[in-house]
């Protein structure tokens, strides 16, 4: 005998109990909703399902935000592990920023980063002093001549712990056990008077000469020196720069020099210190920048 459609308002509430839709054992299906072992945690819901599926974990909150993983149901498994994502691009970072990013807030990292784009300099260290140290040095953890044939070096505000006592710079190899040989020469124009002239055959590169000492406005050496070939096996390395500093005396005397420098040494450089020649160093900042050929 045929049964007529059963009306909704003759179904009781509880004509589907909780332990049917509860059961981990038995199927059902409600529409396009299958249910293969109840609705419960760990199980499957297959079907046609519009809106928006979420996980709250109401019970530790350990789930919060999980992705749902597609399955490879269609035999070949093409998109197992796949995820699904409400965006195009917003699972991977590389897509997400290939075009314009604008951010409210600061964008901080906690080590030395490289922009890939046109910018030729790259900042590798800095280093603050305010207290008497021996030298600025860095070491073959930041001097990467493999990655760097140029390095651009800039000094302000560096001053020695004596009077008269002259800034260089000196070159190493195999990360400073050992110094390379130099020959620097340097010009000197005094800026506010008529008075010049040249010192040569020094062994370090000469970035200024009889630095005031002191910690008024008027003294403190500054500048800059190019390195030049530093990855290079088979040529020597040439250093150019210019510097300037009150010239001891508290004359008010400031004088500009011109540095030059030839290392015989054909071995790639790694490592580059600053120092005072006659005693140590006790304040300024020291920046080295890797240069992009």
């Amino acid at each position: 005998m045929a049964l007529s459609t059963i009306g909704t308002a003759a179904i009781a509430d509880d004509a589907v109990t909780s332990a049917k839709v509860d059961s981990t054992t038995t199927a059902f299906t409600v529409a396009d909703l299958v249910v293969t072992n109840g609705i419960s945690a760990g199980t499957d819901i297959v079907g046609n399902i519009s809106g928006r599926i979420l996980l709250d974990a109401s019970a530790s909150g350990t789930d919060v935000g999980d992705e749902f993983l597609l399955d490879g149901t269609d035999g070949s498994a093409t998109n197992a592990g796949s995820k699904i994502v409400f965006e195009e691009g917003t699972d991977d970072p590389n897509t997400l920023l290939s075009t314009d990013l604008t951010l409210d807030g600061q964008v901080k990292f906690s080590q030395n980063y490289e922009l890939n784009d046109s910018n030729t300099y790259v900042k590798l260290a800095s280093t603050t002093i305010s207290s008497s140290v021996a030298q600025i040095a860095f070491d073959a953890s930041v001097v990467d001549s493999a990655k760097y044939d140029v390095f651009y070096c800039t000094i302000r505000n560096l001053s020695a712990t004596n009077n008269q006592d002259d800034i260089g710079v000196r070159f190493s190899a195999d990360n400073g056990r050992n110094l390379i040989d130099n020959s620097g020469m340097h010009k000197y124009e005094l800026v506010n008077g008529n008075d010049n002239g040249r010192n040569f055959n020094k062994a370090y590169h000469p970035i200024a000469d009889d630095s005031e000492e002191g910690v008024s406005v008027e003294d403190g050496t500054d500048g800059y020196f190019y390195l030049y070939n530093a990855g290079s096996s088979t040529h020597y390395k040439s250093v150019i720069g210019h510097g300037m500093t009150e010239n001891s005396g508290t004359s008010g005397n400031y004088y500009g020099y011109k540095g030059m420098s030839r290392l015989l040494w054909t071995a790639p450089i790694n490592y580059i210190k600053i120092i005072s020649v006659q005693n140590n160093l006790d304040r300024g900042t020291v920046t080295l920048y890797g240069v992009r050929s």
